[in-house]
């Protein structure tokens, strides 16, 4: 695989500077969900439409934040109209099914489809935006699909719970698999909350499914020891099943890296199943080799989000995944 990726200001230029392209993202209390509609609004190339998503936690959620999330909300639409950025937002609810998401998705893209196409990851729930990137990325009009993400501010994530009431385990939708077997191998990537992922990872090394983890590295000593207790959580009573052959570390930012080395991991499996309770960028590459390969990805999505998740805004990554009609799976150095 080849996936060109970096800063927006690098890499965001080299492939946008010629492109008229449309940013599909999503309106949330964070303040970093308005960094890429502000930065590439008017340009590099040419912005022919903004389409945001809200999405909304459910009513019966704990705890019910939904008064202070629109007021983060509506602060950061008034950022929007200061920037003079031009968009269109519609509703959204944290658990639609699928059908109703791609309706949504639809209504993206209601105008035309553009050759290029913006998905900004940022602020999107994990259920919307793997299936948005799979149906994208099989979309043949669509000829070029990049992926943008943007960081809170240094420190910027909050010290407390940033999501709350998980729900028991599900698929993703648009990555169902029948149950694991005992041929199996079972990764999950770890991030600051663990929600019900220690229930999971011990069911199934019960049925004898192999369990492997990735464990970001971030580049500050808050993020490590978050992940590290994350990590301790899921040790509490298995110590001997966390070790240098069952955890990996990969860079918080480098899909492309955990892409290439599933494929390493998964030999010697019938079948991988996928786990992503990390960050964004490795939910990146776990959905695009879940693509490729037709993984099964498991989640307990959490009904409630908390409106100070993080704050402020830093860099904007970029992830080209899809050029010239050509998925970023499907390009190969030469002799690999």
């Amino acid at each position: 695989m080849r996936l060109p990726w970096g800063k927006l200001a690098t890499v965001g230029e080299a492939f946008l500077s010629k492109q008229s392209y449309g940013i599909i993202g999503c309106l949330s209390p964070e303040y970093r969900c308005v960094s890429v509609p502000m930065r590439i609004a008017c340009g590099p190339g040419t912005c022919q439409f903004i389409r945001l998503l809200e999405i909304h936690d459910p009513d019966d959620a704990f705890p019910n934040y939904s008064t202070e999330a629109k007021a983060k909300r509506d602060e950061n639409r008034i950022a929007l109209d200061a920037a003079g950025v031009r968009y269109d937002s519609t509703r959204a609810d944290l658990l639609d099914a699928d059908g109703k998401q791609l309706k949504q998705l639809a209504w993206c893209l209601t105008d035309h489809v553009p050759e290029t196409v913006v998905l900004d990851i940022t602020a999107f729930p994990k259920r919307y935006f793997a299936l948005y990137l799979k149906k994208l990325m099989l979309r043949s009009e669509i000829q070029n699909l990049i992926i943008t993400y943007s960081v809170p501010s240094p420190g910027g994530y909050s010290d407390g719970h940033l999501a709350s009431d998980p729900l028991p385990c599900d698929h993703l939708p648009g990555f169902a698999a029948p149950p694991p077997d005992s041929g199996s191998c079972l990764l999950a990537s770890m991030g600051f909350e663990p929600l019900n992922l220690k229930g999971i990872l011990s069911m199934h090394r019960a049925g004898g499914v192999t369990v492997k983890i990735v464990l970001p590295f971030p580049p500050d000593g808050i993020g490590i020891r978050r992940a590290f207790n994350s990590l301790r959580n899921l040790a509490s009573h298995e110590a001997a099943e966390i070790g240098c052959n069952t955890v990996y570390v990969v860079s918080t930012w480098d899909a492309e890296y955990l892409y290439r080395q599933m494929g390493v991991w998964q030999q010697g499996y019938q079948k991988m199943y996928l786990l992503p309770f990390g960050p964004k960028p490795h939910t990146l590459g776990m959905v695009l080799y879940a693509i490729k390969h037709n993984c099964g990805i498991y989640y307990t999505q959490p009904k409630s989000y908390s409106p100070n998740y993080s704050q402020g805004a830093g860099d904007s990554w970029v992830y080209v995944v899809k050029w010239e009609g050509i998925p970023c799976y499907e390009r190969y150095q030469s002799g690999t």
